[in-house]
């Protein structure tokens, strides 16, 4: 499981990191996971030729917009799916826009992550 993971603190990119590993080790799914803290070096990642099975991606990062990454992302064609993680909660709808797989709100995370990585499993 190729995963990118765009966030602009180190703590939040760490504790995603771990609980994907973990969730995909137990399924036995090999994970490797690219981590990053700029919105701009996820697209240039993909942009290169980077292919990635899903992207979490943060929505408010210090200098940019998290949805108008996808947005840019999905403009090249890239329709992996996307999770937002995010604290801004009165954002969910605007992630749908750019076709967010899922939405799961940080101080929620331990309880609404397992649900939607068990979702991406089955599929």
């Amino acid at each position: 499981m190729n995963t990118a993971i765009c966030d602009d603190e180190r703590e939040n990119r760490e504790k995603l990191g771990c609980a994907v590993t973990a969730f995909f080790t137990e399924k036995e799914v090999p994970v490797s996971l690219t981590y990053f803290p700029k919105g701009s070096e996820l697209l240039n990642s993909v942009k290169s030729g980077t292919e990635y099975d899903v992207i979490f991606m943060d929505i408010n990062l210090v200098t940019e917009d998290g949805i108008s990454i996808i947005a840019e992302l999905r403009s090249l064609g890239c329709a992996v799916p996307v999770i937002f993680v995010t604290s801004y909660e009165n954002r969910a709808i605007d992630g749908y826009d750019v076709d967010a797989f899922a939405f799961v709100v940080k101080k929620n995370m331990g309880e609404k992550l397992p649900r939607v990585l068990r979702k991406l499993y089955s599929q």
